[in-house]
């Protein structure tokens, strides 16, 4: 049975992991790749977002950027590992570490935006148990209901949240941060197209796994797109964070028009 392009967990046959706990069983077929990933493009797909919080922390470390940088690229790096281990498995217990995370990642996204204007190094440390209670809240919750829409719904509020605030200080700072004023936008754009994917996966499965000659794995390249996305969002804010501070953000090197930036300790910087 299939709902919404998705299968659902009561289609279970006993694998390498057992059967599917899960509450979505996505399109890609299982165990069609490897006896031992029931989801294989789906799970090796997620490694781009945890490499993208890998490039992130390299950049905390190197331009010993605040520790709520640190925090947001280790989450990223987390979420990526969590949607590996749930699309490897199709497990329940692992679909709260993909799930869970996610959540967690854009409640520090939070943190970082409304914060963003804030003095150097320092923390909001109400504000921040608020996101924490917040997320304990919703781990409860999560955990023994199992949401499928209301998850979907619930992320996509944060997401549509954060973008909205991103664009009020993009607009603001438009002249202090002229070379990644198009960093929004990026973002957007990933995100935008990410969507589409994720959608047509969903909608069109039955069609895409019985009609098309190949399953083109478009749940994988929402994974691809997201990390894409996600380093957008994570070099502007760097970028915005050091202009605000009185620093020189420059860019180090790019990759498909996104700068991975550095930080000048003074406004004399000039662009690699």
């Amino acid at each position: 049975m299939r709902h919404s392009g998705l299968r659902l967990s009561h289609e279970r046959e006993e694998k390498f992991w057992g059967n599917v706990t899960a509450s979505i069983d996505w399109c890609e077929g299982n165990y069609e790749v490897s006896p031992y990933f029931a989801e294989f493009w789906n799970s090796v797909s997620s490694l781009a977002i945890s490499f993208m919080g890998l490039l992130g922390v390299f950049q905390c470390l190197k331009y010993r950027l605040e520790i709520r940088f640190l925090v947001q690229n280790l989450l990223i790096i987390l979420v990526g590992l969590g949607s590996a281990a749930y699309h490897g498995t199709l497990l329940y217990t692992l679909q709260m570490w993909d799930e869970l995370p996610m959540v967690y990642a854009m409640l520090c996204w939070f943190y970082l935006l409304w914060q963003m204007e804030e003095p150097e190094r320092k923390e909001n440390t109400v504000f921040a148990l608020g996101l924490v209670l917040y997320a304990v809240f919703w781990s409860i919750i999560h955990s023994f209901s199992a949401f499928v829409v209301i998850f979907q719904v619930h992320f996509g509020c944060l997401v549509a949240i954060g973008i909205i605030q991103m664009f009020r200080y993009n607009y603001k700072y438009h002249t202090q941060i002229v070379r990644y004023n198009h960093l929004p936008l990026l973002y957007v754009f990933f995100l935008i197209l990410a969507f589409a994917l994720w959608l047509i996966d969903q909608i069109f499965c039955d069609t895409i796994t019985k009609s098309w000659p190949i399953n083109p794995q478009l749940h994988a390249w929402w994974h691809i797109l997201g990390a894409f996305n996600i380093i957008c969002g994570v070099m502007w804010a760097i970028a915005l964070r050091a202009s605000i501070l009185g620093k020189t953000p420059v860019t180090k090197f790019r990759c498909m028009s996104i700068p991975f930036v550095g930080i000048e300790d003074t406004i004399d910087g000039k662009e690699d």
